[in-house]
């Protein structure tokens, strides 16, 4: 939201830029960061509760593994494929070539971000289960100021 404010204010066609490498930023977050949290929290949130702290540390250590393991080829494919794949994706239409490298260049700066992004769905969860909501919640404000500047 705050980045779609911002990129308003900026050349004509800056909104919609960031817009579509969003998109395609969020397909891989979705299918890897969502998906391991949702599978990582009941398993945390039981671990804590039984006070096994071995198991809470063995799957903390297990999604975090999947993450690199996952998450780092498709940064890899968002960085060094950005304009093909956006070009086959939406150059059609009323989208010009300007506006494919502009996409391109956003979803490298997106990608640069896709393995600490992915990451935090999988760290969430631990905090979650700890039934410590706080913490998440200053980093996530602690992030936002920082990469505001």
């Amino acid at each position: 939201m705050i980045n779609t404010q911002i990129a308003s204010y900026l050349t004509p066609g800056s909104v919609t830029w960031l817009f579509y490498a969003d998109r395609l930023m969020e397909f891989p977050t979705a299918l890897l960061g969502v998906a391991l949290g949702v599978v990582l929290t009941p398993q945390l949130a039981s671990a804590k509760a039984a006070g096994d702290a071995q198991r809470y540390s063995n799957m903390l250590d297990w999604g975090l593994r999947l993450v690199v393991l996952l998450a780092v080829p498709c940064a890899v494919g968002l960085l060094a494929f950005a304009e093909p794949l956006v070009a086959t994706l939406f150059h059609r239409g009323a989208l010009h070539s300007q506006d494919v490298s502009n996409i391109a260049l956003a979803l490298i700066g997106y990608g640069a971000g896709l393995v600490g992004l992915v990451a935090i769905k999988v760290l969430a969860p631990g905090y979650f289960a700890s039934q410590d909501m706080k913490t998440p919640v200053k980093i996530a404000v602690a992030v936002l100021v920082l990469t505001q500047f």
